[in-house]
């Protein structure tokens, strides 16, 4: 979803975006059953002539996706459980110019 809005002599402008993923399967020493889940980013911004400026924050809801089990590369340490994840919330600003 994209929103635009002229404000003044600028350009406001809004995005939002869901990533779906289905439950999956992971093969390491064993097959891993993953969850599904999804992932929300969300951007807001000014427009001018040449240049641009953002506030993003990636993974607003902080969802903790599992991507990989990789629990079973580690049977030779007990108590030791790990599995890979997404990255975590993560709020931002860019700046852009152009020529």
């Amino acid at each position: 979803m994209v929103f635009s809005h002229p404000v003044a002599d600028y350009t406001l402008v809004a995005r939002a975006s869901n990533v779906i993923v289905g439950s999956s399967q992971a093969q390491t020493y064993f097959l891993n059953n993953l969850p599904g889940y999804n992932i929300v980013k969300a951007r807001v911004g000014l427009l001018r002539d040449q240049w641009s400026a953002f506030l993003f924050v990636d993974n607003l809801t902080n969802k903790q996706a599992f991507l990989n089990d990789t629990n079973n590369y580690f049977l030779n340490f007990p108590g030791v459980n790990r599995v890979a994840t997404n990255q975590p919330r993560t709020i931002g600003l860019t700046f852009e110019f152009h020529r």
